[in-house]
């Protein structure tokens, strides 16, 4: 596997700096100072690496006769899940830990024996 990795060009630093990107993202990178659109070219490399899927819709306007129709590009942009990312952040910093209690009703480490009876089928019994 680690063969693998080398030939990908990634280790833990890599992945692990990819999972910062997309749990810091922040949509109004998206946005020029003025609430314009940025060009995908405009945005910074942390921002575009956070966008799952870009969706440009184009819609015709209507227009007065006789003027050419106006356009209107609507666009739709998914970003990655910054929850899952963060999760696995928190996962390798060690801040989540799985905890399984060990301990007896008498506060002890030693389980309680498990009692299993047989009980024998009544003889009179109609199946």
């Amino acid at each position: 596997m680690s063969a693998g990795a080398r030939r990908a060009e990634i280790d833990i630093a890599r992945a692990l700096k990819e999972l910062v990107r997309l749990g810091t993202s922040d949509v109004r990178r998206l946005f020029s100072d003025d609430g314009r659109l940025k060009g995908i070219q405009e945005l910074d490399d942390d921002t575009a690496a956070a966008i799952a899927s870009v969706e440009v819709v184009t819609k015709r306007l209507p227009s007065p006769d006789g003027e050419p129709p106006e356009v209107e590009y609507i666009h739709k942009f998914k970003m990655w899940d910054k929850n899952s990312a963060l999760e696995k952040i928190g996962k390798h910093l060690g801040m989540f830990t799985d905890r399984i209690d060990h301990t007896s009703s008498d506060g002890s480490m030693t389980p309680r024996p498990t009692r299993i009876e047989l009980v024998a089928p009544d003889d009179d019994s109609e199946d």
